[in-house]
């Protein structure tokens, strides 16, 4: 019985000392946490020089040559700035110049209905293999330039197949098998994108409206290079859903493929890193081809096959 008594005695005293001491140990913890914290005062924050940033995408495909002109913000600058250009204040007052190869040049002009500097390519083509060379000054900035080469289309793709799986009543699978054969002996760089044309079916033909579904590669990446495959044949396989009862709505499918340069391929695959949702990759700074500037100058060449 006295064993009996001592045991509880002692758990009794064991409990009273975890009820007492653990807040006691937190709240020691906490102050001395805290005394560690204390306002920074009077740090200068470096002053950084905006920067001219520019997004100028050049192809013989296009009718016109588009520029934006926008400027770099500052670390310590709380304005927001929107994704969307058109919610920018744009550079308007900046001289902007294109020349090619041969020391051809033209000025760009700005363009308040687009917030661009704009150009007809009628005045100024853009040809295949060629050179071109961007100059860009404006008040208070530095001078930029830039310069990409137009690479030549492939237009080797080919559809292997096309599967239609009904879902239920109201949705339908489709799936496009295709290829693209590499242009050998040349350093290659490309988009790839495969669009579903669908149809919404009404009673009166005239109201009928239709819409372009971009497709999700299965197999396959949308931006690719021939690095250590030259001349080789990549497959991919892309696969949408439509709600169009019964494929009545269905049309078509468009391949689109873009021959970029190297400019083109790297800025928009560090900017697909940049804006991923997982939050374990590490910050990556965006790829750009801009002297004393940001944004990148670079050209592509379209191919589009269309396929019922």
């Amino acid at each position: 019985m006295k064993t009996i008594k001592s045991n509880l005695s002692i758990k009794a005293i064991w409990i009273g000392l975890q009820t007492f001491c653990i807040p006691l140990m937190l709240l020691i913890g906490f102050i001395q946490l805290n005394s560690c914290i204390s306002d920074a005062e009077d740090i200068e924050i470096p002053e950084v020089e905006p920067k001219l940033v520019v997004h100028c995408f050049i192809s013989p495909d296009d009718d016109t040559i588009t520029l934006k002109l926008g400027q770099t913000r500052p670390l310590n600058n709380s304005t927001v700035i929107y994704d969307d250009w058109n919610q920018q204040n744009p550079i308007v007052n900046a001289s902007v110049q294109i020349s090619n190869q041969n020391g051809d040049s033209k000025t760009l002009t700005y363009s308040s209905l687009h917030q661009s500097y704009i150009l007809p390519c009628l005045d100024f083509p853009i040809e295949v293999n060629k050179s071109y060379y961007l100059s860009v000054s404006a008040p208070d900035f530095k001078s930029i330039s830039a310069s990409c080469t137009v690479p030549a289309p492939n237009q080797n793709i080919i559809v292997n197949d096309v599967i239609t799986q009904q879902i239920n009543e109201y949705s339908t699978d489709y799936i496009i098998k295709a290829q693209i054969t590499d242009i050998p002996n040349v350093e290659n760089y490309y988009h790839f994108q495969i669009y579903l044309k669908s149809a919404e079916p009404y009673l009166n033909p005239k109201y009928q409206t239709n819409y372009y579904t971009q497709m999700d590669f299965q197999i396959g990446e949308s931006f690719f290079s021939d690095k250590n495959l030259d001349g080789a044949v990549f497959p991919f396989v892309a696969k949408a859903q439509s709600s169009s009862p019964n494929n009545s709505g269905i049309s078509e499918y468009k391949l689109i493929l873009l021959t970029t340069d190297e400019h083109y391929y790297r800025y928009h695959t560090s900017l697909n890193i940049h804006q991923s949702p997982n939050p374990f990759i590490e910050p990556t700074i965006l790829y750009s081809n801009i002297i004393n500037g940001s944004g990148v100058f670079c050209a592509y060449n379209k191919y589009t096959m269309d396929y019922s």
